[in-house]
Protein backbone atom coordinates (compact mmCIF):
# COMPACT_ATOMS: atom_id res chain seq x y z
CA UNK A 1 0.00 0.00 0.00
CA UNK A 2 1.22 3.64 -0.30
CA UNK A 3 1.68 3.64 3.65
CA UNK A 4 3.69 0.92 3.71
CA UNK A 5 5.55 2.14 0.91
CA UNK A 6 5.99 5.53 2.45
CA UNK A 7 7.41 4.14 5.93
CA UNK A 8 9.74 1.89 4.36
CA UNK A 9 11.48 5.22 2.65
CA UNK A 10 11.37 6.66 5.79
CA UNK A 11 13.35 3.78 7.30
CA UNK A 12 15.47 3.75 4.33
CA UNK A 13 16.44 7.77 4.62
CA UNK A 14 17.40 7.55 8.26
CA UNK A 15 19.44 4.09 7.82
CA UNK A 16 21.55 6.15 5.43
CA UNK A 17 22.69 8.85 7.95
CA UNK A 18 20.31 11.63 6.33
CA UNK A 19 18.93 14.33 7.71
CA UNK A 20 16.23 16.09 6.83
CA UNK A 21 15.95 18.55 3.96
CA UNK A 22 17.11 22.06 5.90
CA UNK A 23 18.46 21.08 8.57
CA UNK A 24 22.05 22.53 9.29
CA UNK A 25 24.64 20.11 9.95
CA UNK A 26 27.48 21.05 12.71
CA UNK A 27 30.64 19.49 11.67
CA UNK A 28 32.85 17.95 14.30
CA UNK A 29 35.80 19.86 15.71
CA UNK A 30 39.03 18.37 14.32
CA UNK A 31 41.18 16.47 17.07
CA UNK A 32 43.85 18.74 16.70
CA UNK A 33 41.27 22.09 17.62
CA UNK A 34 40.39 20.26 21.00
CA UNK A 35 42.97 21.58 23.71
CA UNK A 36 44.27 19.29 25.89
CA UNK A 37 43.26 19.23 29.64
CA UNK A 38 47.36 20.16 30.02
CA UNK A 39 46.52 23.41 27.59
CA UNK A 40 43.75 24.82 30.63
CA UNK A 41 45.50 27.83 31.62
CA UNK A 42 46.99 28.35 34.89
CA UNK A 43 44.99 30.95 37.58
CA UNK A 44 46.65 34.76 37.84
CA UNK A 45 49.29 35.18 40.43
CA UNK A 46 47.62 36.85 43.52
CA UNK A 47 49.66 39.87 43.84
CA UNK A 48 51.31 40.12 47.60
CA UNK A 49 48.76 42.02 50.12
CA UNK A 50 49.20 45.17 50.77
CA UNK A 51 50.82 46.94 53.96
CA UNK A 52 48.35 47.06 56.94
CA UNK A 53 47.97 50.42 57.60
CA UNK A 54 44.78 50.77 59.59
CA UNK A 55 43.71 54.61 60.70
CA UNK A 56 45.44 55.92 63.77
CA UNK A 57 43.36 57.10 66.65
CA UNK A 58 43.04 61.18 64.87
CA UNK A 59 41.76 63.84 67.66
CA UNK A 60 40.31 66.51 65.12
CA UNK A 61 41.54 70.06 66.86
CA UNK A 62 41.25 72.44 63.60
CA UNK A 63 43.18 75.05 64.12
CA UNK A 64 41.54 78.56 62.80
CA UNK A 65 40.57 78.49 58.95
CA UNK A 66 38.57 81.46 58.05
CA UNK A 67 38.57 83.47 54.77
CA UNK A 68 41.37 85.68 56.02
CA UNK A 69 43.80 82.56 56.28
CA UNK A 70 42.85 81.63 53.13
CA UNK A 71 43.16 84.22 51.09
CA UNK A 72 46.81 84.93 53.09
CA UNK A 73 47.32 81.09 51.46
CA UNK A 74 46.67 81.89 48.45
CA UNK A 75 48.78 85.13 48.66
CA UNK A 76 51.65 83.24 49.48
CA UNK A 77 51.53 80.46 46.82
CA UNK A 78 51.29 83.74 44.28
CA UNK A 79 54.62 84.84 45.95
CA UNK A 80 56.50 81.84 46.27
CA UNK A 81 55.43 79.76 43.15
CA UNK A 82 56.45 79.48 39.64
CA UNK A 83 53.32 78.16 38.87
CA UNK A 84 50.76 79.20 40.93
CA UNK A 85 47.60 77.92 41.75
CA UNK A 86 45.11 80.47 42.82
CA UNK A 87 43.99 78.07 45.63
CA UNK A 88 44.38 76.65 48.94
CA UNK A 89 44.08 72.99 47.92
CA UNK A 90 47.33 70.68 46.99
CA UNK A 91 47.46 67.42 46.38
CA UNK A 92 49.93 66.12 48.30
CA UNK A 93 53.26 64.12 47.54
CA UNK A 94 54.98 63.86 50.20
CA UNK A 95 55.35 63.69 54.11
CA UNK A 96 57.55 65.93 56.07
CA UNK A 97 58.31 65.47 59.66
CA UNK A 98 59.04 68.70 62.27
CA UNK A 99 59.30 68.92 65.95
CA UNK A 100 58.30 72.01 67.58
CA UNK A 101 60.93 73.02 69.63
CA UNK A 102 58.32 74.02 72.71
CA UNK A 103 57.38 70.98 75.60
CA UNK A 104 53.81 71.24 75.55
CA UNK A 105 50.64 70.64 73.20
CA UNK A 106 48.94 73.83 74.28
CA UNK A 107 52.00 76.31 73.05
CA UNK A 108 52.42 75.06 69.63
CA UNK A 109 48.79 74.83 69.25
CA UNK A 110 48.53 78.48 70.12
CA UNK A 111 50.90 79.40 68.09
CA UNK A 112 49.76 77.71 64.97
CA UNK A 113 46.10 78.47 66.07
CA UNK A 114 46.83 82.70 65.17
CA UNK A 115 46.13 83.73 61.31
CA UNK A 116 48.84 86.11 60.89
CA UNK A 117 52.56 85.13 61.34
CA UNK A 118 53.63 86.95 64.60
CA UNK A 119 57.36 87.11 66.65
CA UNK A 120 59.16 85.74 63.78
CA UNK A 121 60.52 88.81 61.52
CA UNK A 122 62.84 86.48 59.06
CA UNK A 123 59.76 84.49 58.20
CA UNK A 124 57.32 87.62 58.02
CA UNK A 125 59.30 89.07 55.14
CA UNK A 126 58.55 86.24 53.22
CA UNK A 127 54.20 86.42 53.85
CA UNK A 128 52.34 87.41 57.11
CA UNK A 129 50.65 83.74 56.32
CA UNK A 130 51.10 82.18 60.04
CA UNK A 131 52.88 78.90 59.95
CA UNK A 132 51.03 75.87 61.15
CA UNK A 133 51.09 72.05 59.87
CA UNK A 134 48.40 69.48 59.37
CA UNK A 135 49.20 67.34 62.29
CA UNK A 136 50.49 67.79 66.01
CA UNK A 137 51.69 64.39 67.76
CA UNK A 138 51.65 65.41 71.93
CA UNK A 139 54.12 63.53 73.91
CA UNK A 140 52.45 60.77 74.90
CA UNK A 141 51.63 60.15 70.91
CA UNK A 142 48.13 61.35 70.63
CA UNK A 143 48.22 62.59 66.99
CA UNK A 144 46.13 65.70 66.69
CA UNK A 145 44.76 66.83 63.09
CA UNK A 146 44.64 70.78 62.35
CA UNK A 147 43.73 71.17 59.19
CA UNK A 148 42.66 68.75 55.83
CA UNK A 149 45.65 67.04 54.09
CA UNK A 150 44.58 69.02 51.02
CA UNK A 151 44.56 72.07 52.38
CA UNK A 152 48.58 73.98 52.42
CA UNK A 153 49.86 74.63 55.19
CA UNK A 154 53.18 77.27 55.41
CA UNK A 155 56.06 74.42 57.22
CA UNK A 156 58.30 73.80 54.49
CA UNK A 157 60.11 76.40 52.28
CA UNK A 158 59.91 75.34 48.76
CA UNK A 159 57.14 72.02 49.41
CA UNK A 160 54.24 73.77 51.09
CA UNK A 161 52.69 73.24 47.58
CA UNK A 162 52.71 69.15 47.82
CA UNK A 163 53.80 68.34 51.45
CA UNK A 164 51.95 67.29 54.38
CA UNK A 165 53.39 68.73 57.90
CA UNK A 166 53.39 66.57 60.92
CA UNK A 167 54.67 68.53 63.86
CA UNK A 168 56.08 66.60 67.07
CA UNK A 169 56.22 68.56 70.46
CA UNK A 170 59.32 68.60 72.01
CA UNK A 171 62.48 68.91 70.27
CA UNK A 172 63.04 72.10 73.68
CA UNK A 173 66.17 71.35 75.95
CA UNK A 174 65.12 68.74 77.82
CA UNK A 175 62.27 67.84 76.00
CA UNK A 176 63.07 65.05 73.02
CA UNK A 177 61.04 63.35 71.30
CA UNK A 178 59.77 60.22 72.38
CA UNK A 179 58.70 56.81 71.82
CA UNK A 180 55.26 57.00 71.39
CA UNK A 181 56.04 59.89 69.37
CA UNK A 182 57.73 57.50 66.72
CA UNK A 183 55.21 55.28 66.86
CA UNK A 184 52.44 57.63 66.08
CA UNK A 185 54.13 59.30 63.13
CA UNK A 186 54.61 55.69 61.93
CA UNK A 187 51.25 54.91 62.23
CA UNK A 188 50.13 58.07 60.83
CA UNK A 189 52.67 58.13 57.58
CA UNK A 190 52.14 54.51 57.01
CA UNK A 191 48.52 55.31 56.51
CA UNK A 192 48.67 58.05 54.83
CA UNK A 193 50.32 56.26 51.94
CA UNK A 194 47.36 54.30 51.76
CA UNK A 195 45.01 57.40 51.33
CA UNK A 196 46.97 59.67 49.14
CA UNK A 197 49.59 59.52 45.94
CA UNK A 198 52.63 59.89 48.69
CA UNK A 199 56.49 59.24 47.00
CA UNK A 200 58.74 61.25 49.68
CA UNK A 201 59.12 61.54 53.14
CA UNK A 202 61.53 63.95 54.80
CA UNK A 203 63.08 65.34 57.55
CA UNK A 204 62.11 69.33 58.48
CA UNK A 205 66.24 68.87 58.29
CA UNK A 206 66.13 67.57 54.71
CA UNK A 207 64.09 69.88 52.91
CA UNK A 208 66.88 71.48 50.77
CA UNK A 209 67.96 68.52 49.65
CA UNK A 210 65.30 68.47 47.57
CA UNK A 211 66.58 71.57 45.78
CA UNK A 212 67.12 69.41 42.94
CA UNK A 213 63.91 67.59 42.36
CA UNK A 214 61.09 69.20 40.17
CA UNK A 215 58.57 69.10 43.42
CA UNK A 216 60.99 72.23 44.89
CA UNK A 217 59.16 74.99 43.67
CA UNK A 218 60.39 78.64 45.19
CA UNK A 219 61.20 81.34 43.43
CA UNK A 220 63.02 83.50 46.09
CA UNK A 221 66.71 81.78 46.03
CA UNK A 222 67.28 84.06 49.21
CA UNK A 223 64.65 82.59 50.92
CA UNK A 224 65.76 79.76 52.93
CA UNK A 225 66.38 78.68 56.90
CA UNK A 226 68.57 76.16 58.55
CA UNK A 227 66.92 73.45 60.09
CA UNK A 228 67.77 70.62 62.48
CA UNK A 229 64.38 68.89 63.05
CA UNK A 230 63.77 66.22 63.50
CA UNK A 231 66.86 64.91 63.51
CA UNK A 232 68.22 61.59 61.48
CA UNK A 233 67.62 59.30 64.53
CA UNK A 234 64.26 59.72 64.55
CA UNK A 235 64.16 59.69 60.67
CA UNK A 236 65.86 56.23 60.90
CA UNK A 237 63.48 54.97 63.24
CA UNK A 238 60.12 56.02 61.38
CA UNK A 239 62.00 54.86 57.97
CA UNK A 240 62.92 51.69 59.16
CA UNK A 241 59.62 50.68 60.74
CA UNK A 242 57.81 51.95 57.42
CA UNK A 243 60.03 49.50 55.46
CA UNK A 244 59.63 46.41 57.94
CA UNK A 245 55.40 47.04 56.91
CA UNK A 246 56.79 47.46 53.52
CA UNK A 247 55.81 51.23 52.74
CA UNK A 248 59.03 52.60 51.08
CA UNK A 249 58.86 56.18 50.18
CA UNK A 250 61.80 57.87 48.84
CA UNK A 251 63.65 60.29 50.94
CA UNK A 252 65.80 63.64 49.86
CA UNK A 253 68.29 61.92 47.75
CA UNK A 254 65.51 59.61 45.91
CA UNK A 255 64.67 63.04 43.63
CA UNK A 256 61.08 62.54 42.05
CA UNK A 257 60.88 64.26 38.08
Amino acid sequence: SDLSAALSLALLFVSAGCTRPGAAEVPAAPASEVPPAAAVQSPVPVPPPSPVCPKPELVQSPITWNAEREALTVAYRGAHQATPQGTAQIAPKMVVLHWTGGSTFSGAFNTFDGVRLSGRPNLAEAGALNVSAHFLVDQDGTIHQLLPVTTMARHVIGLNHIAIGVENVGGAKGVPLTDSQAQANIALVCWLSTQQDLSHLIGHHEYRQMEGSALFDEVDPSYRTAKIDPGDAFMAQVRGALEEKGVVLSGPDGLAE
